[in-house]
């Protein structure tokens, strides 16, 4: 398999959760998970700034709190990119937002936004009607899956592909247990997104696989 860093494993993954999480109407969740807990951290606080690293990156992915309304947080992320990606993300914000500045500042920058819900049980995507899109749930078990409907027939699946029992995932400098959570993608080009949580920590990486055998690993610090 190969390992690739493209550009930003965070900027790749929301692109792909913008296109197939909010770029999409009409998400039945009637019979999908949804999760509470405490929202009372300090990462959840409005000004909050850390950093998402993956190995070859040219600089850190700056990602910042803009908002919270009861738990709901909004986080900007903003990295350099290269002008041949800077082309690649001003066509896909034509394409599907009919914006070309979608994913592009006046600096030329990647730049996004995303509304998530941050909790003591999980992590779970805000889609467009202010809905529960769960991503991550750290009291589930592996084999454990779930999936939301959208346009009448097309599915976002999640499935808990791993889950430690003892502290196996290097993080920082001390190894914690983690849950991972596989997204199978349904567009061209990209396989599945791995979500890696921790009770304690929260969110602490994203895996990235492309079609091709490209993986892009991320952690956050």
């Amino acid at each position: 398999m190969k390992k690739v860093i493209l550009f930003s494993g965070l900027g790749l993954t929301i692109l792909g959760l913008l296109l197939s999480v909010q770029g999409c109407d009409n998400i039945d969740i009637k019979n999908s998970p949804t999760i509470g807990g405490n929202t009372d951290f300090a990462e959840n606080q409005v000004g909050s700034i850390s950093k998402l690293r993956g190995e070859g990156l040219p600089s850190d992915v700056e990602l910042k709190v803009v908002d919270n309304q009861s738990g709901v947080i909004v986080i900007e992320a903003k990295c350099p990119v290269s002008n041949n990606y800077k082309q690649l993300l001003e066509n896909l914000g034509s394409t599907y937002f009919s914006d070309q500045t979608k994913f592009v500042d006046s600096q030329g920058n990647f730049k996004t936004s995303i509304k998530l819900f941050n909790s003591s049980e999980g992590m779970a995507f805000i889609d467009p009607d202010n809905r529960q899109v769960v991503a991550m749930k750290y009291d589930a078990k592996k084999g454990d899956s779930w999936s939301y409907k959208y346009n009448g027939t097309e599915k976002i699946d999640f499935k808990v592909s791993y889950k430690s029992e003892t502290d196996d995932y290097s993080y920082v400098f001390f190894n914690i247990k983690v849950v991972k959570v596989e997204q199978i993608f349904h567009e061209p080009g990209i396989s599945k997104i791995v979500y890696i949580g921790n009770h304690k920590f929260g969110l602490v990486g994203i895996e990235f696989y492309l079609e091709d055998g490209t993986v892009i690993q991320t952690s956050r610090i």
